[in-house]
């Protein structure tokens, strides 16, 4: 297949590939390629019960861990791409995410507007969509589109990804010169993990990954390759690197101390010596939602973004400090909304329906609103994240999370109860009384330096 007589389209199978494991693609050497280089037949095969993908990521779920290398030289890497994936579809407009998004990867964050609900917010358990008025209009999913797993390869849906949405290096180099990276390689851990994979039957073992394969563009035109080959100068570009700590769940609540504070402080070493740009602090969810926030029955969604949600915590207070000094004025970020303020200031605009960021009262529209949902909706508190803008290179970086437990009665948040049966059950899964893996993103800048006939890939 050719686009012009300058570049030509080749479809590349994988030079290693084990399903449910790693599929690794190779350039050929002393060529020169376009750096749109897009992953295709990415999807999922269920050997029994269609299930729509998950949500958050879609089909990209299957990506755990993927590297650009030359040969044993990692040039970027992205740890748990389906992850980031979903994060970067949370920061496009709603109509693309409806409209293109779910297209690519089978995923559907998106929302659209419904006129009325009749099950308005009247208890705890029976919340549908988020309410936005005394009318009751709602916010709900974008249209769904029939893009499921299917139990032949050749039926299941397949979604495609473009790595230069994930992986700056692309966007700042020309082209691929492989006189250069000789040992050109693509390598992608797979995983048929339900939880991360699907939105339905999340506790289901019988899914497999299809064999994707890679289409890049090769340059042809002589006088193109003659011009740029060899001929790659410095490369300065920002790459995500991740890490995680544990914040435990919160301990010592009862019916006669209902509201406990848990500090919590970590040094993280991981960004030491690297120039930082943007911060990201991600509060998931640690245990399986697949057993604490399913509404019933073996078909049932996922509720929000699953392991991949961020949630929002009650009394929550997060300071960011880098080589002994605050980020965030006084105390740090407190409330749903100027966390959402310090994340558009950092990542740009967010798309959010309402409460998707915070906390809200089973009644939204009464007073008073000290009783808040512990479940039901899919989606309140569920997509709370903290973002900040640093730049600056890093030696020590610490982070200082508070929050409050909350002992749940019979009755919900307030009125009489007891220190056993239901209510300790409820106490514990409480979202706001859980374990949070609290995973740090962090934005660091690298650079591709040519050495004689070599080069070095070194942090800046």
């Amino acid at each position: 297949m050719s686009l012009s007589s300058s570049v030509h389209t080749k479809e590349i199978e994988g030079v290693y590939y084990q399903q449910n494991g790693r599929i690794e693609f190779r350039l050929i050497p002393n060529k020169l390629y376009s750096t749109d280089l897009i992953i295709s037949n990415l999807g999922l095969s269920k050997a029994a019960n269609s299930s729509r993908h998950h949500k958050w990521c879609g089909v990209y779920g299957s990506c755990v861990n993927a590297s650009l290398m030359d040969g044993n030289t990692i040039l970027a890497n992205l740890n748990d791409l389906g992850e980031w994936s979903g994060f970067k579809n949370f920061t496009k407009e709603n109509q693309y995410n409806n409209s293109v998004s779910q297209y690519y990867n089978g995923g559907l964050l998106a929302n659209r507007w419904n006129q009325s609900d009749t099950n308005q917010n009247n208890t705890a358990e029976q919340v549908a969509g988020r309410p936005t008025s005394n009318f009751g209009a709602v916010i709900e999913e974008g249209q769904i589109r029939a893009l499921q797993t299917q139990v032949l390869e050749a039926n299941t849906y397949k979604g495609l990804l473009k790595m230069r949405m994930y992986f700056d290096l692309l966007n700042k180099l020309q082209y691929i010169d492989t006189s250069i990276f000789k040992n050109f390689r693509i390598v992608i851990e797979l995983s048929n993990d339900a939880q991360r994979c699907l939105r339905q039957r999340t506790s289901d073992t019988d899914l497999n990954t299809t064999r994707p394969f890679l289409v890049a563009h090769e340059v042809v035109d002589e006088e193109i390759v003659s011009g740029m080959m060899g001929k790659m100068g410095n490369v300065i570009y920002n790459e995500m690197e991740r890490d995680q700590v544990n914040i435990p769940a919160v301990a010592g609540l009862l019916d006669t101390n209902r509201y406990v504070q848990q500090v919590s402080n970590f040094h993280i070493s991981a960004f030491n010596s690297k120039t930082i740009g943007r911060i990201l602090l991600w509060k998931q969810p640690a245990l399986n939602f697949n057993t604490r926030d399913i509404r019933g029955g073996a078909n049932a969604d996922t509720v929000g973004n699953g392991v991949f949600s961020s949630l929002a915590l009650l009394r929550e207070v997060e300071q960011v400090k880098i080589n002994g000094r605050n980020i965030l004025p006084r105390s740090g970020v407190e409330g749903s909304n100027r966390r959402l303020a310090k994340m558009v200031d950092s990542w740009g605009d967010m798309s959010i329906a309402p409460f998707n960021n915070g906390l809200a009262s089973i009644r939204p529209n009464g007073e008073p609103r000290t009783s808040y949902l512990q479940s039901g909706n899919e989606d309140i508190g569920l997509m709370d994240y903290v973002g900040l803008e640093v730049s600056e290179k890093c030696s020590d970086l610490q982070i200082d999370l508070s929050r409050s437990g909350i002992f749940l009665n019979s009755n919900g948040a307030g009125g009489a109860g007891n220190n056993g049966g239901s209510d300790v059950g409820r106490t514990a899964n409480s979202k706001y009384n859980s374990s949070i893996n609290l995973v740090i993103y962090a934005e660091v800048k690298k650079a591709i330096v040519p050495s004689g006939d070599s080069y070095n890939v070194v942090y800046v």
